[in-house]
């Protein structure tokens, strides 16, 4: 629960520590939330057993990257970089998803 943060003040009289509570103002900024733009991925249907896949943060969001993670059918995927390589893919489905967190501990769903 989030309130309203309290400056603690210190008097010293006649050698008797007196401490006062003074409500400060809070102005609350939305969390920002980034977000992830694929701008490269292979088509719905393909026939290679290879994937380049490239993705950048939002443009727009006001904090730089930390790092990203890339998942393959649950399953995470080392070096998550953009751009991205994956090899040896066989017959089937796939459902690749990345994620980003940023400099703030923020991340994207």
């Amino acid at each position: 629960m989030l309130g309203v943060p309290l400056l603690l003040g210190y008097q010293n009289c006649s050698k008797k520590a007196h401490f006062s509570a003074i409500p400060q103002s809070l102005e609350v900024q939305p969390l920002a939330i980034p977000e992830v733009l694929v701008t490269l991925a292979p088509a719905k249907l393909a026939n290679n057993p290879q994937a380049d896949i490239e993705f950048v943060i939002n443009p727009d969001h006001p904090h730089a990257v930390d790092s990203f993670e890339c998942f393959l059918n649950e399953v995470e995927v080392e070096g998550c970089q953009s751009p991205l390589q994956i090899d040896g893919l066989s017959d089937g489905d796939y459902i690749f998803k990345v994620r980003v967190i940023d400099v703030q501990g923020s991340q994207s769903d």
